[in-house]
């Protein structure tokens, strides 16, 4: 509880400021679920340079994608502005990044559905990519075309079959099929794969059988899956389960 009303506080502080401010991504969604939540995003219209002048403490995480985690009583909350993105030359981190005024653009750019939902200070829910009805379907679907979400970062679709495994979801068919489209040879050569399945929280033998099964029937092989164990790289693993 103390962690939500520490996020509350911050979206009060911005609001207050005349800016807007939503919880946003994995927490909203495993609040929703009812699952445990961890961490705090929250996603606003404030520029970065604004809301480091709103806090007594700030970390300046990624300015230039606008990111700043504001510290109140030791806890982290991340906060980013409203944003869009453009060209993914590393196939990992956008070419350029624009601020923008909308909060639907912003969830736009996210990668599934079930992580572009977001909730205000009053609980109330923002959800134009229908990811509510996705996890009441516990269906698990891309945002926009799922060849572009891939192919602009390959390790979405890691994500995507972690997403399956750890919640017990299924793949929306297009998502599938996009999956099959892109090759795995681009997680391999673009991403960290040894770190980015590392089963930091334990998988269901069942969830884990249906992310196996998804691989086969994508790939044609599960062995970028088998075995992947004891990863360290932060960013990899945090993405991941975000």
């Amino acid at each position: 509880m103390e962690l939500l009303a520490t996020g509350k506080m911050v979206l009060q502080t911005l609001n207050e400021a005349g800016y807007e401010a939503y919880f946003v991504g994995g927490m909203v969604r495993d609040q929703l679920i009812n699952r445990p939540i961890y961490d705090i995003d929250i996603t606003t219209s404030a520029k970065p340079e604004v809301v480091m002048s709103l806090f007594e403490k700030t970390i300046a995480t990624g300015l230039a994608h606008g990111t700043v985690t504001v510290i109140i009583n030791k806890i982290p909350i991340e906060v980013t502005t409203f944003r869009v993105e453009t060209g993914y030359a590393d196939y990992r981190h956008p070419n350029e990044v624009i601020f923008t005024a909308s909060l639907e653009d912003d969830l736009k750019r996210r990668d599934f559905t079930i992580n572009a939902i977001a909730r205000d200070i009053n609980d109330c829910l923002y959800d134009p990519m229908q990811g509510l009805n996705d996890l009441n379907n516990q269906l698990l679907k891309c945002v926009g075309v799922p060849t572009e979400r891939f192919t602009e970062d390959p390790l979405r679709m890691l994500r995507g079959i972690r997403f399956v495994s750890k919640l017990g979801f299924s793949l929306d068919h297009e998502t599938l099929e996009g999956i099959k489209k892109v090759s795995p040879f681009d997680v391999i050569f673009y991403t960290p794969v040894d770190d980015a399945l590392s089963p930091s929280l334990p998988l269901d033998a069942v969830y884990r059988k249906a992310g196996l099964a998804i691989m086969r029937s994508g790939w044609g092989r599960e062995d970028i899956f088998v075995g992947l164990h004891g990863g360290n790289n932060a960013e990899v693993n945090g993405d991941l389960d975000a």
